[in-house]
């Protein structure tokens, strides 16, 4: 919600931390891969984020403990975003 309100604020770092394919692609800002994480697209999106992990994170967390639920979600992240920029060459958070 924090990285929201300051995209509200600065919409530079939306264009700063977006999926860029091209620049993923030819491994000049790898940074890009987990930046997209913790974007979002607009408040629709930081509900349904929102909604969704009230609703199951908790319960993952319990099974899994807090570690394993971090790693899990940042690793799904990376990987959403590594295959998005193989198949869409267009910017997205």
């Amino acid at each position: 919600v924090a990285i929201y309100g300051l995209q509200v604020v600065f919409p530079s770092i939306t264009r700063w931390g977006a999926k860029r394919s091209d620049l993923i692609l030819s491994r000049r800002e790898l940074y890009r891969l987990i930046s997209p994480v913790f974007l979002h697209g607009g408040v629709v999106h930081l509900a349904m984020n929102s909604f969704s992990l009230n609703n199951i994170g908790p319960e993952v967390e319990r099974c899994f403990g807090q570690g394993r639920f971090l790693g899990t979600y940042l690793a799904a992240g990376v990987a959403g975003n590594l295959l998005s920029a193989y198949m869409s060459p267009n910017p997205s958070v």
